[in-house]
Formats: structure tokens, sequence, C-alpha cells
């Protein structure tokens, strides 16, 4: 596993390595908090390269703006969610 390159759709959850439970952090979310980060770390999300992939007669591109939605847009640097972004 750590020998495999980082790249890919799932690129962002496989950053840490697999384990049999989640970790702690994970364990004291609510139901529907874990839930929507395990999408978004599998890339099964409501974002634009979601629906690039899987429905392509949503739009991809982003509130802001941006021709195409992204996590790592969405995490790093779009401007509609900068006051949301201090919680991840």
């Amino acid at each position: 596993w750590h020998a495999l390159p980082r790249s890919g759709g799932y690129q962002y959850a496989n950053r840490l390595p697999p384990r049999p439970y989640p970790y702690q952090h994970f364990d004291d979310l609510p139901q529907r908090i874990y839930l929507v980060l395990t999408q978004v770390r599998t890339g099964h999300c409501f974002s634009g390269e979601y629906y690039l992939r899987r429905v392509p007669s949503e739009s991809p591109s982003c509130h802001c703006g941006h021709h195409l939605q992204t996590r790592e847009h969405v995490f790093t640097e779009c401007p509609a969610y900068r006051q949301e972004r201090w919680i991840l």
C-alpha cells in the first residue's frame, strides 16, 4: 500500500493507510457529517468533478464562477466557502 502512487479519483482518501476501524476523531462525529466526509474523501460528493464523470446533464462549474468545481478548489481557494474553510 505504501509503495503505490497517490493519483486518480481516490488520491485524497488514500493519504492515510487503511484501517479496520475509523480514527477516533471520525468516530466522534455526528452521523450526517461522517457520511458527507466519507463522500468527499472518496470523490462521491456533489461537486463539479463528480457531475462531470457521473451526471453530464449537471454543470461542473462552481458557484463562484470557476470553470470546474473540484474538492481541492472548494477546500483551498473558493471564495464561496471562505467562512466554512476553518472547519475543514
